[in-house]
C-alpha cells in the first residue's frame, strides 16, 4: 500500500512540475480550454505532497520561461523597462520601440509577457480552488500553500495592472467564464490584490518553508502590501506595513552581500530552477560577454555621489575602443562560479525603508522620513542628511535614492515615474521629445483582441 501511494504521489508531482512545459507551450491563455491532465485534477489536492508540488510549480513557471519574455523573472522586464525609462541603453536596434516609447500591438514579446502572467494566474487559481476549504490536508500545510498561492496571484496582477492598466480579472479556472472576460478597472484590480495579500499574510507564518528564502512568508506579504499601499497613496497603511517588515528579523548588509543567497536583507528570493546551484537569470542578461548588450546611462551613473558603496553595483567593459558601464548587482552567471550563489531578489529591506520614508513625508512626519532615508544612505557609506527641508524637497531626495538603490530591478524606475506623475517631465527632457501620455501603458496584444471580442485596446494604439 505504501508503495502504491508513493508511486502515485511521484507521478502526480512529475505531472505538476512538467505542467508549465506542456500546456504552457500554447500561444495564448484567455482563449484556451484548460487541459484534461493538469493541476485542475481534484486528485492533486488530496495529498499535501502533490498539492505542494502544484504550488512549487507556480514558482518554477514564473522563473523558468527562459526562452521567451516573462512577466516575473526580471530577465526581460528589468532591461526593457530600464530602456523605456532613463536607466539603460543598449547596442543594436532590438529594443528601439521601448527606447522611443512607441510600442506596437503585434510585438510578440509583449504578447509573451501578457500570456506568461495569465498562465501563472491560471495555476494560482487552480491551487486556490483546490486548497480553499480543503479538509483532506493538514490545516497548517493547507493554509501555508493557500497563502503562497494568493500572494503569487497578487504579484502577477501587480505587474499586469502596472503595465496595462485595466486587465481581465481572472479568479477561476472555468474556461466558460474566463474565456471572454472584459477588462476590469484598475481600482478593482488593486482591491483584489489587497484582498489576496491580506488573506495571504493571515495564513502564512514568519518562518520560510523549503530552501532558503525561495518561498514567500508573512513578511513577504506585508512587504508587497506596503508597496501596493504606497502606489495607491494609502500613506498610513504603507507606513504600517513597512514598519512591520522593518521590525522583523532582517538587516542591511554591506552592498556586496545584498544579492547573494545568504543576504540578511532579502525578504524573498525567486530561485532560477529546482537546481540548488542555479543562479539569477539577470546575471546572464546583464553581464557582458563577447557581445555586450545593455549598459547604464551616463545620467544614472552621474547621480551617484563620490564614495557611494553602490558604485560596486556598476561594472565596466570595453567595446570597440569605448568604455561602458553595465548593471553588476548580480555577479554569478551559470552555476555557482567562484563560490557565489545568487537568486533573484524580489523583495528586500532597503525598499521598505524607502517606502516608509515616502509615506512618512506624505504624513508630514518629515524627521521620520529623513531618518529612514539616512538608513539607506548610511549603508551606502555616504553622508546622512542633517537638515530638515520642505516636504517637496524630501520627496525629491527619496525619489533620487530610489533611483540609485533600485536601478535595473524589475522596473522600479518606470513604475515610480508613472505613479508620481513625473514621467512626462523626466522622460520628455531625457529623451528630448514630447511625451505622449498614452505611452505609459503597453498595448493589449493583438492576438488577445482577436480571441476575445470583449477586450478593448488602450488609447493610442488603435483597435
Amino acid at each position: 500500500m505504501n508503495k502504491n501511494i508513493n508511486t502515485y504521489s511521484l507521478k502526480q508531482a512529475l505531472l505538476l512540475l512538467c505542467f508549465s512545459t506542456t500546456f504552457f507551450a500554447c500561444e495564448s491563455f484567455l482563449d484556451l480550454d484548460p487541459p484534461r491532465t493538469s493541476v485542475v485534477d481534484e486528485n492533486v489536492f488530496k495529498s499535501a505532497n502533490t498539492a505542494d508540488a502544484a504550488v512549487r510549480g507556480i514558482y518554477l513557471h514564473m522563473y523558468n520561461s527562459t526562452n521567451t519574455p516573462n512577466l516575473i523573472n526580471g530577465a526581460y522586464l528589468s532591461p526593457v523597462l530600464g530602456i523605456a525609462a532613463d536607466e539603460l541603453d543598449y547596442f543594436g536596434t532590438e529594443f528601439d520601440n521601448f527606447k522611443n516609447n512607441r510600442l506596437i500591438v503585434s510585438d510578440i514579446s509583449i504578447q509573451n509577457v501578457w500570456t506568461s502572467g495569465y498562465r501563472t494566474i491560471y495555476q494560482t487559481n487552480a491551487c486556490v480552488e483546490g486548497l480553499r476549504n480543503n479538509n483532506q490536508i493538514n490545516v497548517s500545510q493547507r493554509d501555508r500553500m493557500l497563502g503562497e498561492s494568493l500572494f503569487l496571484r497578487a504579484l502577477n496582477y501587480y505587474y499586469l495592472v502596472n503595465l496595462w492598466g485595466a486587465v481581465p480579472l481572472v479568479l477561476s479556472t472555468n474556461y466558460e467564464v474566463t474565456g471572454s472576460l472584459p477588462r476590469t478597472s484598475v481600482d478593482v484590480i488593486y482591491q483584489q490584490i489587497i484582498e489576496d495579500l491580506t488573506e495571504s499574510e493571515s495564513l502564512l507564518g514568519e518562518d520560510y518553508y523549503g530552501t532558503g528564502k525561495t518561498r514567500v512568508n508573512k513578511h513577504a506579504a506585508n512587504a508587497l502590501l506596503a508597496r501596493i499601499f504606497l502606489y495607491r497613496g494609502n500613506w498610513q497603511e504603507a507606513y504600517d506595513k513597512a514598519t512591520t517588515v522593518i521590525n522583523a528579523n532582517y538587516a542591511l548588509p554591506e552592498t556586496d552581500e545584498v544579492f547573494k543567497v545568504e543576504s540578511t536583507e532579502a525578504i524573498w528570493q525567486l530561485q532560477n530552477s529546482a537546481t540548488p546551484t542555479s543562479n539569477s537569470i539577470e546575471s546572464s542578461r546583464f553581464l557582458p560577454t563577447n557581445q555586450p548588450l545593455f549598459y547604464v546611462n551616463t545620467a544614472l551613473v552621474d547621480s551617484f555621489e563620490e564614495g557611494d558603496a553602490r558604485l560596486s553595483w556598476l561594472g565596466t567593459f570595453e567595446h570597440l575602443g569605448e568604455s561602458y558601464i553595465y548593471p553588476f548587482k548580480y555577479q554569478a552567471a551559470g552555476s555557482t562560479p567562484n563560490g557565489i550563489q545568487e537568486h533573484l531578489v524580489m523583495l528586500r529591506l532597503a525598499e521598505q525603508y524607502l517606502i516608509r520614508a515616502e509615506a512618512s513625508a506624505h504624513l508630514n512626519n518629515l524627521s521620520g522620513a529623513i531618518g529612514d532615508l539616512n538608513k539607506v544612505r548610511e549603508r551606502a557609506g555616504i553622508p546622512a542628511y542633517t537638515s530638515l527641508p520642505s516636504q517637496e524637497v524630501i520627496l525629491d531626495w527619496i525619489a533620487l535614492e530610489r533611483r540609485k538603490e533600485l536601478f535595473s530591478e524589475q522596473g522600479h524606475r518606470w513604475f515610480d515615474l508613472k505613479r508620481t506623475g513625473k514621467i512626462a517631465q523626466v522622460l520628455g527632457d531625457f529623451k528630448n521629445t514630447s511625451w505622449d501620455a498614452n505611452n505609459e501603458l503597453w498595448p493589449v496584444p493583438q492576438n488577445q483582441l482577436l480571441a476575445n471580442p470583449n477586450l478593448d485596446q488602450n488609447p493610442g494604439y488603435g483597435q
